[in-house]
């Protein structure tokens, strides 16, 4: 480091440097780390993992720039051309939040997601400004190689997973396979980020990068400047093979996509660059390599294929049986889960329902990242008709209309502007900088965010890419130049550039006399004195206190994993000990509450059924109160009242009048999620239980007119018609299951068979 270089000065000079050291080194590590993190000690292993990464640093960054501040009784930051538009959109979040439906949701995220409330939107907005400050235009380089260490670490650990050899299996279970994974990882890779889609759009952020490291000028003029160049273009050549390669691996439509728009961007930028004047003397050899590098990746997409055209040895294998007979291979198609609709389909009813959350709420949206809990309110009929019918939403598979949806107006504006002006001030410095080294990093970063844009129109942002989003624009802001810092005089709340100002002035000169008391004269030699200490400390403790309150929230997700664990395993003890730990933890958390009930419930009847029937009420009412407490913390959590719903039905076996308070809690969610046909369904279930038949039978009968092909409706109802000796109308639910829904249900022919027997009896 630069830093330890400077001879050593004075207590406050030399607390300074460490912070500067500290904040660089946590930023390098933050790139080189994040990437790769996952630990499988939690309910989400990977987004939460990186979300909780992120907090920490932010904290340690934020805690070692207060010390810092408070020793050089300044503070000091890097001005920006975004620093309105970032607090403009900072606002719009803001005033989202306290208008959310849910505000706990907004300010931490959904649970699952976690990223995208406005706690981690200020996260990486620290980061952004920290980056800014604190690196020098003689860190960039460095910085831009940590950067790709671990993007090529990354891209090396799910490389293999395509030929059937995950890292993961090995670490966890010591067999180099895929076997540890549920997901066809050898068919769509994701490595450490848990879903192809997600690596993809890590990938292609830093794809451009890796393209054009063998582009940069050295900047030392030295008899091994050939050699660096050399060794540079090899380490780009392999890093773009590794990343493109990987890309192909995870099979993403819209990572594809969205690659290969922006490479047209890319060319015609380097074109450019490369023809300009002042490059005269060297423009051969670079062109030499960037052609090198396109044909490369051109080799790449052919002998691997794209989701979008077969690898070469299928084209031959095509083109020989052409002839003889034409292929029916239906073009394959990228699916939200493998398997279901057409994530086209889908998106497009998403989007639909996106819009219509949009006009209920059009100035501020219903609330940031609560997008789980609106959409259900206008979720079209259609939804019901695709394979994931019954999945819980909770992104709307398009980051701009999921800003519109949750934002409104007001947050896609700020959103979309800040976007808009931080790609123009990337497009000015790749076409009219002097310098060629940042040109070329803008023109990496500007087709980077083209393509992580493109992507997330079909998708939506996850940790990982969004910390890039704001860091990598900064480094090009930090290669510009070092001369662009504010200092605001920490006691006198004054910027030095506006020392004239009256008001400022006024206020300074009562503050200077305060700070003149508490902190002696000050000179550019004094050392730290004591109430500088005292505050130090203070600084220090906040951030402390923030590293322990973020850790509490991974030990609380930690138990409430492991009692998931034990519940699978009916192992009812272990899981409500634990979720009472997590609950300590973290008492406003809905979904431990939930998760409580439901273990509780099913306790509770097993130790009746034992006739332990003092224990069993006990547990019983605890079930109740659990449940009622996650409503309270949550009341627009649709999946909080599928669940109350279900804890009532099982405690309904010792005390039938709960069914009652089962009806009117389905009554309750079916104004929030107005087309879910489960809601009409479990309503049916309750009717029978309790001897309605009639209303039975309409509910049934409406559950199967929101989705015709409910099988278990049908199902459920043909049984009620034999009952009744309607055996025509038996006959058409189940002959509709085997034509349209399940042909090979032996179940339901039986019961088919068995209905045409009672009716041949009947004639």
């Amino acid at each position: 480091m630069s830093y330890l270089r400077q001879s050593p000065q004075e207590d406050r000079n030399f607390v300074s440097r460490i912070c500067d050291i500290a904040i660089l080194s946590m930023l390098q590590i933050l790139v080189v780390f994040l990437p790769l993190l996952f630990l499988v000690q939690n309910e989400e292993i990977f987004e939460f993992n990186k979300m909780i990464f992120v907090y920490i640093v932010a904290s340690l960054i934020i805690t070692a720039w207060a010390v810092k501040t408070v020793v050089e009784k300044k503070l000091t930051f890097k001005r920006t051309p975004f620093d309105w538009f970032i607090i403009f959109f900072l606002f719009s979040q803001l005033i989202s939040t306290v208008l959310s439906i849910h505000p706990r949701t907004s300010l931490f995220g959904y649970y699952t997601r976690f990223h995208g409330g406005l706690f981690s939107t200020v996260s990486y907005f620290i980061l952004f400004f920290a980056t800014t400050t604190f690196i020098k235009k003689r860190h960039v380089p460095g910085f831009v190689g940590v950067t790709l260490i671990g993007a090529f670490l990354a891209a090396l650990y799910a490389f293999p997973e395509h030929f059937g050899h995950s890292p993961s299996c090995l670490l966890l279970t010591n067999t180099f396979n895929a076997s540890c994974w549920i997901q066809d990882v050898q068919n769509r890779v994701f490595g450490t980020f848990g879903q192809p889609n997600w690596l993809a759009a890590y990938l292609i952020l830093l794809l451009p990068l890796g393209m054009t490291l063998g582009l940069f000028d050295a900047q030392k003029v030295k008899p091994q400047v050939a050699r660096l160049k050399l060794g540079a273009t090899v380490v780009s050549g392999v890093l773009t093979f590794l990343f493109f390669a990987t890309l192909l691996f995870t099979k993403s439509r819209s990572g594809v996509l969205g690659f290969g728009v922006s490479l047209v961007i890319f060319i015609l930028l380097m074109m450019f660059q490369l023809f300009k004047k002042t490059l005269s003397t060297s423009r051969f050899p670079k062109l030499l390599i960037f052609g090198g590098t396109l044909t490369l990746l051109l080799m790449t997409g052919l002998v691997f294929g794209t989701p979008y055209s077969p690898t070469l040895s299928q084209f031959i294998s095509q083109k020989n049986q052409l002839v003889e007979q034409p292929s029916t291979q239906p073009v394959a198609v990228d699916r939200l889960e493998v398997g279901g609709t057409d994530s086209g389909d889908i998106r497009r009813i998403v989007w639909k329902g996106a819009i219509k959350v949009w006009k209920r709420y059009p100035l501020f949206g219903s609330g940031v990242e609560t997008f789980a809990y609106s959409y259900y309110l206008d979720r079209p009929m259609e939804h019901n008709t695709v394979s994931e019918w019954d999945f819980l939403y909770n992104k709307a598979h398009n980051e701009e209309l999921n800003f519109l949806a949750t934002t409104g107006v007001f947050g896609l504006a700020t959103y979309g502007i800040l976007q808009a002006i931080i790609g123009w001030f990337l497009f000015k410095e790749a076409f009219f900088g002097k310098d060629r080294n940042t040109a070329l990093l803008a023109t990496a970063v500007l087709t980077g965010l083209i393509d992580l844009h493109i992507s997330n129109f079909l998708g939506f942002s996850t940790v990982v890419v969004t910390v890039l989003m704001y860091v990598l624009p900064a480094l090009v802001i930090a290669q510009i130049s070092d001369e662009q810092h504010i200092e605001w005089q920490l006691f006198s709340l004054k910027p030095a550039s506006a020392i004239h100002e009256p008001l400022l002035s006024f206020i300074g000169i009562n503050l200077k006399k305060i700070s003149t008391k508490m902190f002696g004269v000050r000179n550019s030699s004094e050392k730290v004195t004591a109430g500088q200490w005292v505050l130090v400390s203070i600084a220090s403790m906040i951030g402390i206190f923030m590293v322990v309150q973020i850790s509490m929230i991974w030990f609380a997700d930690h138990y409430y994993s492991k009692a998931k664990d034990a519940y699978t395993n009916n192992d009812f003890e272990t899981a409500l000990s634990r979720l009472k730990i997590a609950i300590e933890l973290s008492p406003r958390e809905g979904l431990y509450y939930e998760l409580y009930s439901k273990v509780a419930s099913q306790y509770a009847i097993a130790l009746l059924q034992e006739n332990k029937n003092e224990l069993g009420t006990q547990f019983a009412n605890s079930a109740l109160e659990a449940s009622t407490t996650s409503i309270k913390l949550n009341p627009v959590h649709i999946n909080f009242y599928k669940t109350r719903n279900q804890v009532l039905v099982t405690l309904a076996q010792a005390k039938p009048e709960l069914y009652d308070a089962a009806l009117e809690t389905l009554h309750v969610a079916e104004q929030l999620s107005p087309t879910d046909p489960k809601l009409v369904y479990y309503s049916a279930l309750v009717e029978n239980a309790q001897g309605n038949t009639k209303q039975t039978q309409k509910d049934l009968y409406t559950a199967i007119e929101m989705k015709p092909n409910y099988d278990s409706a049908r199902y459920m109802l043909g049984q009620l018609l034999e009952i009744d000796k309607n055996y025509g109308g038996a006959k058409e639910q189940y002959q509709y299951i085997l034509e349209n829904i399940a042909p090979n249900n032996e179940t339901v022919q039986k019961r088919l068979d068995a209905v045409a027997t009672f009716s041949a009896k009947k004639k």
